[in-house]
């Protein structure tokens, strides 16, 4: 998922010691996430969601800089860009509490990302979580290209067995990213 984020380039240590990886955490926490995860399982999208998201944060290297966006109708920054050593213990406590409520618009987390990643060199990266069940589609798929057009990929994780899977493919599609 994220082998597209990580530098890998030909040159010298020097050359890449001087590239960051840079990630937005997004997560979606409307209340259609609240729902199971599936029909076989006492799970709900809500607690895959918060694991997915903890098991990318422990994936990532100590110097890789991580922050993390909720979102629902409006967007959170639950925790600023830093480095992942710095703010592993925060986001590990935090992502448990955050609470599922109110209606999508996938743009509004899209926008917030963008804002924290627009400026920086280096490899840029959203990671989304979400069912995909935004009332803002194509204003969606607008905020991902402006992001794929400022350099940032779109990652997308379909959560739970109602995931609109056309529209996660469109987003990483618009984001130059992958589903």
């Amino acid at each position: 998922l994220l082998e597209s984020l990580l530098p890998v380039t030909v040159g010298s240590a020097e050359d890449q010691a001087k590239r960051h990886v840079n990630v937005v955490l997004l997560i979606d926490i409307s209340a259609s996430t609240g729902s199971g995860f599936s029909s076989s399982s006492r799970q709900s999208v809500e607690a895959v969601e918060k694991a997915l998201a903890v098991g990318v944060l422990n994936d990532l290297r100590a110097t890789d800089r991580v922050a993390m966006v909720a979102f629902n109708t409006n967007a959170y920054v639950i925790a600023d860009l830093l480095p992942v050593a710095d703010i592993r213990p925060l986001l590990i406590d935090r992502i448990p509490r955050l609470t599922y409520v109110g209606g999508t618009l996938v743009n509004e987390g899209i926008k917030a990302a963008r804002q924290i990643l627009a400026p920086l060199s280096g490899s840029k990266g959203i990671v989304l979580f979400s069912d995909g069940k935004s009332a803002s589609k194509p204003d969606d798929l607008i905020a991902a290209r402006i992001a794929a057009e400022q350099g940032i990929k779109m990652y997308t994780v379909g959560v739970g067995e109602g995931t609109d899977a056309e529209h996660m493919e469109a987003l990483a599609l618009a984001g130059n990213g992958a589903y």
